[in-house]
């Protein structure tokens, strides 16, 4: 998986690109993990060689006051293989990366229960590198819409990186994907998604798919990206077209019931 991963980066080094982006979990290591690990220590010195800033989802184990803390993370490197920041997921996914109260008496009929549960980050953390400020959404943190107008006003671009592969060949990729394109409509940024099985694409603040791979197709997008600071008028006034949305469902509602 590694070195599969490390060609992809070696093919886009080839082209004149400012950023390269791998998916969720892309690569079996931890970067904050304070014991030796001879795959880290092989994938980062590779990397150095390539000269090219990074993003990757990495599950980042580490230990915080002697206890074993679990996140699953973006990082952000540049071109000497540095780190420059890192962002924790905030949504964390039920049952999948934690047991929510009051379901974990079930941890012992269900084996897959069992185990660490994922740590939630404290704070949405623009990763910024150079001109970029990017707003890291890391699987489905890109489906709910108040968060990410939140989270957009201080970045131009979103990164949404994403493991699909649980999902198999049926129709929840695609669902996942258009869920995601529409944030890049409502926020007026160029959104970049990243998926390990896909479907991964660059896509403009209409839309509109400018280039994409499909369901288990290996592969590269090179693309060119707009950095766009400008706040939509649905990520200034979100809450407040909501609620309007709500009053005006109730008051429709309630003059259809008194005709009826």
């Amino acid at each position: 998986m590694i070195d599969k991963y490390l060609y992809l980066i070696e093919t886009a080094s080839k082209y004149d690109v400012d950023l390269i982006i791998l998916p969720e979990s892309a690569i079996p290591v931890y970067p904050l993990y304070q014991e030796e690990d001879v795959y880290r220590a092989y994938f980062f010195e590779k990397l150095k060689k390539y000269k090219k800033a990074l993003l990757s989802g990495f599950d980042n184990i580490h230990y915080q006051n002697n206890r074993l803390i679990l996140h699953n993370s973006v990082f952000l490197y540049d071109e000497n293989g540095k780190m420059v920041n890192v962002y924790n997921k905030i949504k964390l996914v039920p049952f999948g990366e934690y047991v929510p109260f009051p379901f974990g008496i079930f941890r012992s009929l269900f084996p897959y229960l069992e185990g660490y549960d994922f740590m939630p980050g404290e704070e949405k953390s623009i990763l910024q590198f150079k001109k970029f400020k990017i707003i890291p959404l890391i699987c489905f943190e890109a489906i709910f819409p108040d968060f990410v107008a939140d989270f957009s006003k201080e970045g131009n671009l979103i990164v949404n990186i994403t493991n699909d592969a649980w999902f198999g060949r049926t129709s929840a990729p695609f669902q996942h994907f258009e869920m995601a394109r529409i944030r890049a409509i409502e926020t007026g940024r160029y959104l970049i998604r990243a998926a390990n099985t896909g479907i991964s694409s660059v896509i403009n603040p209409a839309g509109e798919i400018k280039s994409s791979l499909n369901l288990f197709e290996d592969g590269i997008i090179l693309e060119r990206v707009y950095l766009i600071d400008r706040e939509t008028f649905w990520a200034k006034h979100h809450y407040k077209i909501k609620l309007l949305f709500i009053i005006l469902f109730t008051v429709f509602h309630w003059i259809y019931t008194e005709k009826g």
